[in-house]
C-alpha cells in the first residue's frame, strides 16, 4: 500500500472529532482494501490505527511492579 493512501486516511480521521464519521471513513478503508485484495500491510495498519507499532505479544515484558514499589525500593536502597 502506497504510504500517500495511509496519510490521507490519517488526515481524514483527524479532521472530523465526529466518531460516526470515522468509523464510516474505516469501513471505507478496510472495503477498499477487501475489494483489491490487498491484505499485506493489513496487520500494521490497525497496529497504527491503534497507536501501537507492534502486536502487545511482540512488546517488551512488563514486570509487573506497582510505580509505588519501584519508588519505595528505589528509596530503600539509595537512602533517599
Amino acid at each position: 500500500m502506497k504510504f500517500k493512501t495511509l496519510a490521507v486516511l490519517f488526515s481524514d480521521l483527524e479532521a472530523t472529532p465526529k466518531r460516526l464519521e470515522m468509523i464510516d471513513i474505516l469501513s471505507t478503508f478496510f472495503g477498499n482494501i477487501k475489494m483489491n485484495k490487498n491484505f499485506k500491510d493489513l496487520d500494521k495498519i490497525i497496529y497504527l490505527l491503534q497507536g501501537q507499532l507492534v502486536s502487545n505479544i511482540k512488546q517488551f515484558p512488563k514486570i509487573g511492579l506497582a510505580e509505588k514499589m519501584i519508588i519505595e525500593a528505589l528509596s530503600l536502597n539509595s537512602g533517599i
